[in-house]
């Protein structure tokens, strides 16, 4: 069940509960399922503030590599032509200790163009592998208009994926990417993209790679009124 209820004009709490079951069955073992239940939810307190939010959120899922619960707590600032969030908390499996997790995203509308700059910690948990999976991820954005009907963007990412647990050693990645794009609407529904893209791949084991891409693409949007 969903319940949003608002403590006071600036306070809201936003509950979502449920119960979930997980029926895993094997091609090799005709018959044999392994089934996972539990309840699943979340839970969201809420304030708002003269220039944001803070919030403190607490949530359980439950999949067919075990149960996985997090703990956050964020703020949000409003700021003159910008925005910045902070969120940090921690996750948990039934086999593993707490592992922090948290971002940093901080947004800007230039006087010609916006910017964007972000930095996240995410966490993946299996009980079934005891091990999880840690996603450190910076991303970088800036577009500019070169004209009414065509602009130019530059985005940046670059992630350092690392496993912890059993069977971990030799099995965590880094990976990136750049994207130069220009866009134009060349008519009322019609828009236009020509871009590069370059990928890189490295991980702890192997051989590292890389791409080179130019693409094209033209796409028609149509709205209808009824």
């Amino acid at each position: 069940f969903n319940l949003s209820h608002a403590l006071s004009e600036t306070t809201s709490l936003d509950v979502d509960m449920g119960y979930s079951e997980v029926v895993e069955t094997f091609d090799a073992l005709p018959g044999v399922e392994n089934v996972t239940r539990g309840p699943v939810g979340a839970v969201r307190l809420t304030r708002q503030r003269p220039n944001g939010w803070v919030d403190a959120s607490l949530d359980t899922t439950l999949s067919d590599v075990g149960r996985q619960t997090t703990l956050e707590f964020g703020r949000l600032f409003r700021l003159p032509a910008s925005t910045l969030e902070i969120g940090f908390g921690a996750t948990r499996g039934q086999s593993f200790d707490p592992r922090p997790v948290g971002l940093v995203s901080y947004s800007a509308d230039l006087p010609r163009g916006s910017f964007s700059a972000g930095l996240s910690r995410t966490v993946s948990i299996s009980d079934t592998l005891s091990q999880a999976t840690e996603t450190t991820r910076a991303d970088l954005g800036y577009s500019v208009p070169i004209t009414d009907l065509s602009a130019l963007s530059f985005n940046l990412y670059y992630a350092d994926i690392s496993l912890v647990g059993n069977n971990a050693a030799g099995g965590g990645r880094k990976r990136g990417s750049f994207y130069a794009t220009y866009s134009h609407d060349i008519a009322p529904d019609w828009d236009l993209q020509v871009g590069y893209e370059f990928r890189y791949y490295n991980p702890d084991t192997g051989s590292a790679a890389h791409s080179n891409t130019v693409f094209f693409g033209l796409a028609r949007s149509r709205s209808f009124l009824r």
